[in-house]
């Protein structure tokens, strides 16, 4: 009996254990689950020819410094109370203006770059750092990491000789040779102060981390860790010691390292610590030190100051003669996307714009991680290239917000995450993907082209342009882009539009031999008409000619016209779906018959005076779908209305000779106008109803559930 009930406890306890095990591991799998809160960012910031020898920083309560591994994971190996730091290449350096220069000649140095090291265990680094300090006053002391190694530097000298030159007495200093033996009446009664600052018995460092303060006048750095004590030597040699003698009788010269970067002290020209890792898998980092009024870090960056969060990591760039200091920006992707908002559009603009413009940033950098890897060993650069970010100078509370309110929120089509491409406006309409770079259709289903009626781009900068051109100039601008089959200047030019698009796909030129050369693709058309052109959404004639182009409108839209720079206004006429030119409305008032033409807002008198009228916008919402916005109105039903296509007839107006190019838009025209959600923002459209506007079919989930 005693030995069942023994093996149904057993039982029963491993049941018990068992069903703890469970549960837990279903519970941490349900906290730990991926969240845009987990990834971290890596954005370009200094690289390639911006790189200079020396890179500025300032804090409000001090640096942290310490280095990013692979993961992005960021180890604090000492901080300080210094507020303003230069990061630089190790190399003799001159102060020149308010940064640093590479001294040209020794007799010219402000940081010499070479030291005499003494390896340390890391347990010892920061234990010792203040007894080699003390004992060497002459010489500035301050840690080092190579390679996963800790050393004590010591010195700043001009080349090795000087450095060599030193060896001698700090040996004799921190490891002096023992005295021959001596009778007991001669014995000194105490050890030298030199020898017993180097007891064993000091305190071990708790961990990596040390505080370093160089504030106060030349004093060398002072570390948090207790000073050494100076208590009777033991009667025995302690091992920690002799292997620190060991270390000082093995102390080499250290040179310039073409890997490693020096964090000065710039106001005293002091180092406070050097980083190298030549294998690459470690980059030295700095950050404001936490416990601060903020978090908020400011580097110089082509001569300006910007605010930044988080990490900046520095290692040195060294290839096609630029050399100098990288700098990364590596943070949250939520906080970065704050970060990009102010700069990509305004931080004033509606709300639900923001909202919409967060989902479009963040699932473009969660789609383009890497993008930059090989060339700048970052996912993303800091320019129009990829996503515009300047920090957080001109971050708000809406901005906050905006992100707030759609964390982790991403597009999706077809189970991929959408790569959310955007310009600054597209004139009417967007267009395809396909026409523009050629990519497959099918898989970028979410870029294709849409009309987008509401957007007022003649109102905003290079929303609506003409340019001029000679013939002969357009022959030498195409010859000097590579196009060479005409032989002479351009007689004729013919466009063909993309699909549901005012975008040119495809344009010939003639010359007056009857030479042709055809350009395909929208970018290509683009690029190759760079000097006349803002985007591919054109048309073109001779000066004098008469030219016509497609408009696209929507119901609920008629007059949404402002009156644009060729003086169109368009009416929709709701009873029969099609599209009428300038109207001539009359009005009744106590004053008899007034007339005046229709526009986005007339001006009608009544008994309670003169008040605001669009009667466009009056038919049209008898006559189709709406929704109801974030302020209750009604508005179209955006996602659910078919566009209507009507011509406009243009003059060419400019010199006579010359080709006129009529244009909207301003950048590629994929995907997102960055003005067109600020008119739907305006209008009180809600984000997600502005974002799938432009992003035909796309769904917006949690990154949560797009991972599972």
């Amino acid at each position: 009996m005693i030995v069942i009930l023994l093996a149904l406890t057993m039982l029963a306890g491993t049941c018990y254990y068992a069903m703890i095990f469970l549960f837990a591991n279903s519970r941490v799998d349900a906290v730990s689950a991926p969240t845009t809160d987990d990834l971290r960012v890596r954005i370009a910031l200094i690289y390639t020819s911006s790189v200079t020898v020396d890179f500025q920083t300032v804090t409000d309560s001090g640096f942290s410094i310490g280095y990013n591994d692979s993961g992005n994971l960021f180890t604090e190996m000492l901080t300080t109370d210094v507020t303003a730091l230069s990061i630089t290449c190790h190399r003799n350096l001159l102060r020149s203006g308010d940064s640093y220069v590479v001294a040209k000649s020794k007799a010219n140095v402000s940081v010499g770059a070479y030291h005499v090291a003494i390896r340390t265990e890391t347990d010892e680094l920061f234990a010792l750092l203040d007894e080699v300090s003390a004992a060497l006053p002459q010489y500035p002391v301050f840690p080092a990491y190579r390679s996963g190694v800790r050393y004590i530097m010591i010195g700043q000298f001009t080349d090795s000789s000087a450095a060599a030159a030193a060896l001698p007495e700090i040996r004799s200093v921190l490891a002096p040779q023992p005295e021959p033996p001596v009778s007991e009446s001669t014995a000194p009664e105490t050890v030298p102060e030199e020898i017993s600052s180097f007891r064993a018995d000091a305190p071990a460092e708790p961990d990596q981390t040390s505080s370093v303060s160089t504030a106060a006048g030349s004093e060398p750095p002072s570390v948090t860790e207790p000073p050494v004590g100076t208590e009777s030597p033991a009667e025995t040699e302690d091992p920690v010691s002799l292997a620190f003698r060991e270390a000082v009788a093995a102390a080499a010269v250290v040179e310039p390292s073409d890997t490693a970067v020096m964090v000065i002290d710039s106001s005293k020209h002091r180092i406070l610590w050097i980083f190298d890792d030549p294998s690459e898998k470690y980059f030295m980092g700095v950050r404001a030190r936490r416990g601060g009024a903020n978090t908020y870090i400011k580097g110089r960056k082509n001569g300006s100051w910007y605010t930044y969060d988080d990490v900046l990591e520095c290692s040195v760039h060294d290839s096609d003669g630029d050399y100098g200091i990288k700098v990364i920006n590596v943070l949250p992707l939520e906080t970065y996307i704050a970060g990009v908002i102010p700069y990509e559009i305004g931080n004033s603009w509606p709300l639900e714009t923001q909202k919409a413009f967060a989902i479009a940033v963040r699932s473009y950098a969660v789609s383009h991680l890497g993008r930059h890897k090989s060339s700048y060993n970052a996912d993303l650069c800091c320019t129009a290239n990829c996503q515009v970010y300047k920090g957080f100078g001109s971050t708000n509370a809406k901005v906050r917000q905006a992100v707030e309110e759609t964390r982790g929120m991403i597009a999706v089509y077809n189970g991929k995450i959408c790569e959310t491409y955007y310009s600054s406006s597209t004139g009417g309409c967007t267009a395809n993907v396909s026409e523009v770079w050629g990519s497959n259709q099918s898989y970028y289903g979410y870029l294709v082209a849409v009309a987008t009626p509401w957007e007022r781009y003649t109102q905003y900068g290079n929303g609506s342009w003409t340019s001029t051109a000679t013939g002969a100039q357009i022959y030498e601008t195409l010859k000097g882009k590579g196009y060479t089959a005409l032989k002479g200047p351009v007689t004729k030019i013919e466009l063909t539009y993309g699909k549901n698009s005012t975008y040119v796909n495809q344009a010939t030129f003639y010359d007056a031999s009857g030479n042709k050369q055809t350009i395909s693709r929208i970018s290509k058309v683009k690029s190759a008409l760079s000097p006349y052109l803002k985007s591919g959404n054109f048309v073109v004639g001779k000066a004098g000619e008469t030219i016509t182009r497609t408009n696209y409108t929507m119901l609920g839209f008629g007059g949404t016209s402002e009156g644009n720079a060729e003086g169109l206004t368009i009416l929709t006429n709701p009873f029969r779906h099609t599209i009428h030119g300038k109207q001539t409305l009359s009005v009744l008032t106590a004053d008899g018959m007034k007339s005046f033409a229709d526009s986005s807002s007339e001006k009608v008198a009544t008994a309670s005076g003169i008040l605001d009228f669009n009667l466009s916008l009056a038919l049209d919402n008898q006559y189709y779908p709406t929704v109801t916005g974030v302020g209750g109105q009604q508005l179209p039903d955006i996602l659910n209305l078919d566009p209507i296509v009507e011509t406009e007839t243009l003059k060419a107006e400019g010199p006579s000779g010359s080709f006129v190019f009529i244009g909207r838009g301003w950048g590629h025209g994929v995907g997102l106008s960055q003005w067109g959600i600020k008119d739907l923002g305006d209008l009180g459209y809600d984000y997600q109803t502005i974002f799938k506007a432009y992003y035909t079919g796309s769904e917006i989930v949690p990154y949560t559930e797009y991972i599972k």
